[in-house]
Order: C-alpha cells, then structure tokens, then sequence
C-alpha cells in the first residue's frame, strides 16, 4: 500500500513538472500546438518585414553574431500586404504598423527559436519577447493575426476579414488612409 502511494506521488510531480513546462512554451489560447523552444537567443532588430515576419540579428553566444537572418513569427499569420483584398491589405498593414512599433530598428529582443532550423521559406521560426511582452501572443489577442501552425490554410481568408470587421468597428483605421 505505501509503495503504491509513493509511486502515485511520484508519478503526480512529474505530471506536474511536465504540466509546467508545457503552459511555460506554449502560446496561452492555443495549447494543443505547444512550442518546442530549442534555444533562446537574444537578438536586434533590423527591420519589419511584414506582421509576420522580421530581420534580426542573432547573438549567438562566445561574442559570434549571425547577421540579417529572416525570422517568421511562430504560431500566428498575418494578412498579406502584397496581392488580396483592399480589407486583408489593410488589416495586414495594421499588423505591420503594430510590429514595427513595439519592434523599431536596433530594438533588443528575446529570440525563442523553434527547432532551431529554417523552415521550408528559408526563415527561423521563433516567439519574440521585448520587455517581457510576447509579440506573436499580442498579436492574436489584438486580433492583428490568426492561429497558424503550417499546413492549409483553409479559411484564412475569412478569419482575417473577421478581424478587419472587428477593428473597423473599432476605428482603428481608415480603409482609405493606406490604400
């Protein structure tokens, strides 16, 4: 009886640390696609691409740097600012406006990189921090992206017109003004 109880005490702290390292990686509204950090990395920032993407400068440890490397935001899509709708360029620029703001050039960031290897476009995939703040998890609450975790992209469209409605209604920008 007591070694059974021992085990399933044991069994439960490891649960437990496991349970936390998960909600530690993961972004908080879409845990079923937990992110596996393989390395942290502070960086600065070069420059704003687009609301999902970013040029950075890696420092990469022993005084090395890895210069100009092309960063995808993990977990999140933004509206394409290039091709499509009046209304996805604008929710796009919106994103991108939002980014270059809490992201301006020479800004230093907190790189948690995700398999630590470029994905299929040539780009890391990683969460970007700066001042304890999660920019891929404020962009999905600012509802300035949609959850993405590769494969189709079924249904994109129709999410990233939902939230050009929701910040229309907000007066967060007038169509006209940038397009």
């Amino acid at each position: 009886m007591r070694k059974s109880e021992w085990s399933f005490t044991k069994i439960l702290n490891r649960l437990k640390r496991l349970l936390m390292r998960y909600k530690q990686t993961s972004i908080k509204s879409h845990r079923r696609h937990p992110m596996e950090v393989h390395r942290i990395y502070p960086a600065t920032v070069i420059r704003v691409i687009d609301g999902d993407s970013i040029i950075l400068d890696f420092d990469v440890g022993f005084n090395l740097t890895k210069k100009n490397e092309s960063c995808r935001l993990w977990g999140i899509d933004t509206a394409e600012i290039r091709g499509g709708t009046p209304e996805t360029k604008a929710i796009g620029l919106l994103a991108k406006d939002y980014v270059k703001g809490m992201l301006p050039p020479g800004a230093s960031v907190i790189a948690k990189t995700h398999r630590d290897k470029k994905g299929k476009f040539g780009r890391y995939l990683a969460q970007i921090e700066v001042g304890g703040i999660e920019i891929n998890q404020t962009l999905l609450d600012r509802r300035l992206a949609i959850p993405y975790f590769g494969g189709s992209k079924d249904g994109k469209i129709e999410k990233h017109l939902a939230n050009y409605e929701h910040h229309l209604k907000k007066g967060s920008f007038s169509l006209t003004a940038r397009i």
